[in-house]
C-alpha cells in the first residue's frame, strides 16, 4: 500500500467515525457514500442506500426541508446552510450542503444541546422579565404623577407668556406683529414637548431575543457619521462581532444608543472625537461612549436623566430619562463620568449572555 492509498484509507476510517451524519450525493440524488452516523440517522445500512436514489429509498425524506434545499442548491449551485429538526429522534443539526463538480456533500452537526441551553436562557430571562414588570408597573403609578405635574409645569409656561400677550394685545398695549416671533418660540416649545412625549409613549414591543449589542452599536453610530464629518467630528466604534449578546428589544436597545450619541455629538461645539467601546467585565456587557465635549458641571450632574432637565438650548430632558428607563427594565445600570472642558463618559452595563 502507498502512502497515497494510506492516507485515503486513514481519511475514510476518520469519516466513517464522525458522530454527525456525512454523505454525498450525485445530482440525481444517488448515495455515493455515507458513514455509520448516516445509517444510524436514517435507520438503515450502508449497502441498502449506496448508489440508490436516497429520496426513494428513505421516503419519509422526500419534500422536507433537505429535499427542498437539495434542490435549491442543483439548481443555483451555491452552497447552503440551515438548521433541522429530526422528528423521529426531536434532535437539531445544523446541515450544510456543497457542491462540487456535480457532487454534493451534505454534513449534519448536532446542535441539540446549544438550542437546549438557549430556550432555557432564553425562560429564564422571560420570567424575570415578566416577574419584573409587577414591580415595573407599581412604579409607573407614581412615576405618572410626577410627570404630569412636569408637563403640566413645562407647558404653562409657554402657555402663560402666549395668554399674556394675548391680553396685552386686547387692551391695544402693544402692536402685535412685532411678537410673532415670540409666539413663534413658544409655540415650538410646546410642539418639542409634545413631540418628546409621542416618543415615550409609544408603545414598543416587549418581545426580547438574543442580540449581539456590537452589531446594534455599529448599526447605530452609522447612522451619525455623515453628520458628524460635516461638523468636524470623528466617531471611532470599536466593537468585536458576535461576542456581546443581551437579551433585549432591538428598538428600544437602538433609542438608547442614538440618545446618547446625539448627545455627545451636540456637546462638541467646536469638532472632536467620539469613542464607542464595548468589553465585557462580571458576567455584563460594558458600553462605554465618550466625547471631547464641555463636559457636565458637577452641580447638574445628578439631575441627568430626570424629566424636564436639560442643559441644551432646545431640549426637555425626556431622552436620558427614557434611557435610564430602558435600561434599567432589562436589570443594567448607566454611569456618567465627566470633566469640565474635557468630555463626557457614559458607561451602560447589561447582563452578559453567555453563548459558550
Amino acid at each position: 500500500m502507498n502512502e497515497v492509498d494510506d492516507k485515503e484509507r486513514r481519511l475514510d476510517a476518520f469519516i466513517d467515525n464522525l458522530q454527525d451524519p456525512f454523505f454525498i450525493l450525485n445530482e440525481y440524488g444517488e448515495c455515493k457514500y455515507l458513514n455509520k452516523a448516516t445509517e444510524r440517522l436514517f435507520v438503515t445500512s450502508k449497502e441498502s442506500l449506496t448508489n440508490k436514489v436516497i429520496w426513494k429509498e428513505a421516503r419519509a425524506l422526500a419534500h422536507t426541508p433537505l429535499y427542498i434545499k437539495f434542490q435549491e442548491v442543483i439548481k443555483t449551485g451555491e452552497n447552503v446552510q440551515f438548521e433541522l429538526l429530526c422528528e423521529r429522534t426531536l434532535k437539531w443539526f445544523n446541515v450544510e450542503i456543497s457542491t462540487s463538480e456535480n457532487e454534493y456533500a451534505i454534513q449534519f452537526h448536532d446542535i441539540t444541546f446549544t438550542k437546549k441551553v438557549l430556550e432555557k436562557t432564553i425562560q429564564k430571562y422571560n420570567s424575570l422579565f415578566e416577574a419584573q414588570q409587577l414591580h415595573i408597573q407599581s412604579e409607573k403609578l407614581s412615576f405618572i404623577s410626577e410627570l404630569a405635574a412636569g408637563i403640566a409645569h413645562e407647558i404653562n409656561n409657554p402657555l402663560t407668556t402666549i395668554k399674556g400677550f394675548l391680553q396685552l394685545w386686547k387692551e391695544g398695549s402693544i402692536h402685535y406683529p412685532d411678537h410673532y416671533s415670540i409666539f413663534e418660540s413658544e409655540l415650538e416649545r410646546i410642539a418639542l414637548i409634545s413631540n418628546e412625549l409621542l416618543t415615550l409613549g409609544k408603545p414598543l414591543s416587549q418581545q426580547v431575543k438574543l442580540h449581539d449589542i456590537s452589531t446594534i452599536l455599529r448599526e447605530t453610530t452609522e447612522i451619525f457619521q455623515q453628520d458628524a464629518q460635516k461638523r468636524n467630528i470623528q466617531i471611532f466604534c470599536n466593537t468585536k462581532e458576535s461576542t456581546c449578546f443581551v437579551l433585549c428589544n432591538e428598538a428600544q436597545m437602538k433609542q438608547v444608543f442614538f440618545n446618547i450619541i446625539e448627545n455627545g455629538i451636540d456637546a462638541m461645539d467646536d469638532g472632536g472625537k467620539m469613542i464607542v467601546d464595548t468589553s465585557i467585565s462580571d458576567q455584563n456587557v460594558v458600553v462605554s461612549i465618550s466625547d471631547d465635549g464641555k463636559g457636565i458641571p458637577s452641580e447638574i450632574l445628578n439631575k441627568i436623566g430626570e424629566p424636564f432637565y436639560t442643559t441644551k438650548e432646545k431640549g426637555t430632558g425626556l431622552g436620558l430619562m427614557v434611557c435610564y428607563g430602558i435600561v434599567k427594565q432589562y436589570n443594567g445600570e448607566i454611569f456618567v463620568s465627566t470633566k469640565v472642558g474635557t468630555g463626557t463618559t457614559f458607561t451602560i452595563k447589561l447582563p452578559l449572555v453567555d453563548m459558550s
